[in-house]
């Protein structure tokens, strides 16, 4: 099995060394291909933008997975990071993080987040709702300080598939909408002209998240087409350079080998065409660019492994079988397929290898019918109890999502490195949750 590029099938011994020291499930982190994917990417983007005279800055999506050891990572490599909870940000400090190498995210933020930010002198806090630029004025007041502001914009542009990962669209929770239907100036020219008349706030630019798992380059440039003509006319209105575009993330990787890879080359290339013959047309100079990729850097680099437990055929149709496979894990360490629609393929590891195949559903052990992690997928007939099965592509949103449904304990990570295993995070004691 491959999937971005990773042959499934050369983790087998490491695999098998993890369920026999460290038990299951176990999520296991591949170092070496994070530290990879996050150089391709800086990479690249250098390549495309750098390049041509447009700077740019990668901020790591910490909501996709976030532990110390992998802000130290990150700092290694040359990336900022986003966050959008204190602890997330706390994290990041006690990881090694510069507050100039933060960023605070989120549509709610408490003071004490936000009060963070600012003793820290974070390189941006993006601001969500007007009130917010009222209360950041208010706190950076009081602690002498000037805040530099990103204005998160809601342009309308939907990618990302489903409802609950499309994040740019105008019925939702984020952003400050960029059209207006009565004639009045939009939410966001509200914002600029509030965050202007502020003397603790310093406008750097505009920001656009148009939602997850993007295969597709148009709603990419789409995005930056809005993000472009409302900084012209930002221009023209009140006379102020929007610095910053910071273009989001959402980059799409391959959960199965039937989906459709984002080819970056081409986005890269197609979005610096794009900015800078708009500059050039409207005479203005070249925008910094800031990304923010999460589950493209992260989420291949790690793979789920369980313990094959209950085995049984269910007759759900006149003589029509369907052979579930239970797991000793489920919806507490990966809700991404319940929440909306996830759909993962996975690699059996059998005592009996086969090439005889037969149709199952693979099935957590919680007390919930809609515990399903995989849907259909053909597995061994030779499978049986205690047998491994693996899901790669798990890095993103797997972990950091998990939580302790019918008291289970969350997972242990395992990091491999330089050909080696070792725990990352610990397998939460059974002590801790009952206290």
């Amino acid at each position: 099995m491959r999937l971005n590029g990773i042959e499934v099938g050369d983790y087998t011994s490491t695999f098998r060394e993890v369920a026999l020291r460290f038990h299951t499930p176990s999520f296991v982190f591949d170092v070496d291909c994070f530290r990879s994917r996050l150089r391709n990417f800086r990479q690249l983007v250098r390549a495309k933008f750098d390049a041509k005279g447009i700077s740019t800055s990668v901020s790591y999506a910490a909501k996709a997975f976030l532990c110390t050891e992998l802000v130290g990572i990150l700092a290694d490599e040359g990336l900022n990071i986003d966050c959008c909870s204190l602890l997330e940000a706390k994290t990041a400090l006690r990881g090694s993080m510069r507050g100039g190498q933060i960023g605070l995210h989120g549509n709610n933020k408490s003071d004490a987040e936000l009060k963070l930010a600012l003793e820290n002198d974070f390189h941006a806090v993006f601001i969500d709702s007007l009130d917010e630029i009222v209360r950041v004025e208010d706190i950076a007041k009081a602690l002498d300080k000037t805040a530099n502001i990103i204005l998160r914009l809601t342009t309308g542009v939907h990618a990302g598939g489903h409802e609950f990962i499309s994040t740019a669209h105008e019925d939702q929770k984020f952003g400050l909408s960029v059209s207006s239907t009565s004639g009045a100036d939009s939410v966001a020219l509200q914002a600029v002209e509030q965050v202007l008349a502020c003397e603790h706030l310093k406008l750097q630019g505009v920001h656009s998240h148009i939602g997850s798992q993007i295969a597709s380059p148009d709603g990419f440039l789409a995005s930056a087409e809005k993000l472009l003509e409302f900084r012209l006319h930002v221009k023209s209105r009140f006379g102020v350079l929007l610095e910053t575009l910071d273009l989001g993330g959402g980059f799409g990787i391959q959960y199965l080998d039937t989906d459709p890879e984002l080819d970056l080359t081409q986005l890269f290339e197609s979005l610096q065409g794009l900015i800078s013959e708009h500059s050039k047309a409207n005479q203005l100079p070249l925008p910094s660019l800031v990304f923010e990729p999460g589950r493209w850097v992260i989420g291949p680099c790690m793979f789920m492994v369980y313990t094959v437990g209950t085995i049984k055929d269910v007759e759900y149709s006149a003589g029509m079988f369907r052979r579930y496979v239970s797991v000793d894990g489920g919806m507490a360490d990966n809700i991404r397929p319940m929440l909306y629609g996830a759909k993962y393929s996975c690699y059996a590891l059998t005592f009996e290898p086969s090439d005889d195949t037969t149709a199952c559903r693979v099935v957590g052990k919680h007390c919930e019918s809609g515990d399903i992690l995989i849907d259909d997928v053909q597995l061994p007939k030779s499978l049986k109890r205690n047998d491994l099965l693996v899901i790669p592509s798990v890095g993103a949103y797997s972990y950091s999502m998990s939580s302790n449904y019918n008291m289970l304990p969350k997972p242990a990570v395992i990091a491999l490195e330089n050909g080696r295993v070792r725990e990352m995070i610990k397998r939460q004691d059974e002590s801790e949750i009952i206290r």
